[in-house]
């Protein structure tokens, strides 16, 4: 009996501190994961995992771009659903619900629906990162992998940007700069299409490319000159459609 209960006491203590073990190990995983450095490899690794279980994702509120990028490509969802929002003086060209369906389409195989609402706060002249986040508390729902578009003026954190995203749902279009690189109406739409494409090409978890004619250049975002109309990219490059499907084959 005396050693039944000894052989017991043990097992418990072992119980106690494999449970400790597992708690610190969870909670030391998601401390790297959403406060660890971006640079380092082992928490991007991690990240990687995680996001892989949008349950998880919304339980510990992770929220940079990229996050939701297997919610958006699973199979478990047919439509991605798109709002847009804009301050008054900056609504999005008329052929963005063409262009929205036209890009999920592509990238992700999904439709799409498009429902659009001028924004009845007054604008500022130029939007913090910290703006930008508080902005969108009002319009986050994490229950299902929406997509938010939303055009304001310009970007303050770097004033030659076309477009952002700071979350993981959300694409921040910043009109504008825009309408500063152009008063040609065709060259305007076409920037504003490449832009809402590559912002969405980071959603997904793409990366800058060096290829200048793919939409995931970095000289998409980024206009330092007005770009001429024939060096505007348009369009995804095989490499990073390659990527997605191999999101996509892996998720079936």
């Amino acid at each position: 009996m005396g050693i039944t209960m000894r052989i017991g006491k043990k097992f418990s203590t072992l119980l106690f501190f494999l449970i400790a073990l597992t708690l610190i190990l969870i909670a030391g995983g998601i401390y790297i994961v959403k406060f660890g450095s971006n640079n380092s490899a082992f928490a991007k690794d991690l990240r990687q995992y995680i996001i892989r279980y949008p349950l998880i994702v919304n339980a510990i509120h992770l929220d940079q771009a990229g996050d939701l990028r297997f919610m958006y490509l699973s199979p478990q969802y047919k439509t991605i659903n798109t709002y847009v929002y804009y301050l008054k003086g900056y609504a999005p060209s008329e052929e963005l619900e063409n262009w929205t369906g036209e890009m999920v389409q592509k990238t992700t195989e999904k439709s799409v629906s498009v429902e659009k609402r001028e924004l009845s706060a007054k604008g500022i002249g130029e939007y913090s990162n910290d703006d930008l986040k508080n902005l969108m508390k009002e319009f986050s729902d994490e229950t299902t992998p929406n997509l938010n578009i939303i055009y304001l003026t310009k970007y303050k954190d770097k004033p030659t940007s076309a477009g952002v995203v700071v979350q993981k749902d959300t694409i921040f279009i910043f009109k504008k700069r825009l309408y500063e690189l152009t008063d040609e109406n065709e060259t305007l739409k076409q920037l504003e299409r490449s832009t809402i494409m590559h912002e969405w090409g980071h959603l997904l978890g793409l990366e800058h490319s060096d290829n200048p004619k793919c939409i995931m250049s970095e000289l998409v975002e980024v206009y330092e000159h007005p770009p001429l109309g024939t060096n505007i990219a348009t369009d995804y490059c095989f490499e990073t459609l390659q990527k997605l499907e191999l999101i996509r084959q892996e998720l079936k």
